[in-house]
């Protein structure tokens, strides 16, 4: 697979089969962007990359490739310069029986924020400074793994520190950045270097009933507008930038100040009375300043129910997934009205993708 993210001079291995010896195997996919030789799920688009140079640590511009300065070839010959590396997430994990030809579980993982980069510490690389970038892998803070598929699948979100807290904001070590993680109930904390791979949380997720399926209209703006969206936004864009998107190919960013700004949907559908029904959006911050909203659920009838998460999205944080959970009562039978609405806080900006 290729290595190199900015030229075909490298490809390694990467482990695809393993045979157990009893007749059963793992076989294991990695995410890569359709139609391309990217890795997945967030790309590593290089123009992109490329214009954000002074923004290399900025999570609006994570994605799954790293900088790295590296000299190949020899004698007079060699060449040294800063390449862009590829970095191959597990997508799926399948346990084949090759004998008895029983079902093959098959286990599928999300990765539910950007990936996470760190400037190399001294410890981890001593060299000069002008040679560092951050190109130290700290993986994601939530992912999602799930076994199976449909009704009967079993799903468990794993949160976890990546010690981001305090990385430099410039090279050589110049400023540092705030940073929290979540845990599965929404509780921020703050990602203390020394907390690194130390587990946050875990929640375990029942298989979904079918009944509680329901389809948004645009609902990752991919139809650049506000289609299927009604809105009181009055500063608000549209944006189809595949390379910043957390889903889809577009998303809509908001830095509605000093008022409420909402956007929601009304779904006609008929709720199961004691059932609960969850609506999710993704958010981050890709500017400075701290954004904040709230996440709503409305069951109207001949009386009208909400409950509600809100939401802050400190300086330049990467997406991350708010939620909120509403149960029906005999009163409400006949529309699910998700909405999101933004009071944020001056010179702050917000991204969204419902979901």
């Amino acid at each position: 697979m290729p290595t190199r993210a900015d030229n075909n001079s490298l490809y390694t291995w990467r482990i695809q089969q393993i045979l157990n010896g009893q007749g059963g195997a793992l076989n294991v996919e990695y995410w890569k962007m359709p139609g391309t030789s990217q890795p997945g799920p967030h790309g590593c688009n290089q123009a992109a990359i490329l214009t954000h140079m002074s923004e290399w640590d900025n999570p609006a511009y994570y994605r799954d490739c790293y900088h790295a300065w590296t000299t190949y070839g020899t004698g007079t010959s060699a060449v040294s310069g800063w390449g862009l590396f590829n970095k191959w997430l597990v997508k799926s994990i399948s346990e084949v029986d090759l004998v008895t030809g029983s079902p093959t579980k098959v286990t599928s993982y999300e990765y539910l924020d950007g990936p996470g980069w760190h400037e190399p510490t001294a410890a981890e690389d001593p060299g000069k400074w002008d040679y560092k970038s951050w190109n130290v892998w700290r993986g994601h803070s939530a992912v999602r793994a799930t076994v199976g598929s449909g009704a009967t699948a079993t799903t468990t979100e794993y949160r976890q520190y990546r010690g981001l807290n305090g990385d430099p904001t410039g090279l050589q070590g110049a400023g540092s950045r705030s940073v929290n993680v979540w845990t599965p109930e929404g509780v921020p904390k703050t990602d203390w270097d020394y907390l690194e791979g130390r587990t946050l949380g875990t929640a375990q997720y029942a298989p979904k009933p079918k009944e509680a399926a329901l389809a948004l209209v645009n609902g990752s703006f991919d139809s650049i507008g506000t289609s299927g969206w009604s809105t009181t936004m009055t500063n608000a864009v549209d944006y189809r930038a595949p390379d910043r998107a957390m889903d889809g190919t577009a998303f809509r960013e908001t830095n509605q100040t000093g008022t409420t700004g909402s956007l929601w949907q009304d779904v006609s559908f008929t709720p199961v009375v004691g059932r609960s029904y969850r609506f999710e959006i993704w958010v981050r911050n890709p500017t400075g300043g701290t954004a904040t909203g709230s996440v709503v659920l409305w069951g109207l009838g001949t009386s009208n129910v909400n409950a509600g998460t809100g939401f802050s999205a400190g300086p330049y944080s990467a997406w991350q997934r708010v939620s909120a959970t509403w149960t029906a009562t005999a009163n409400n039978t006949t529309i699910f009205a998700p909405r999101c609405t933004w009071p944020t806080t001056a010179s702050s900006t917000t991204s969204i993708t419902p979901r």
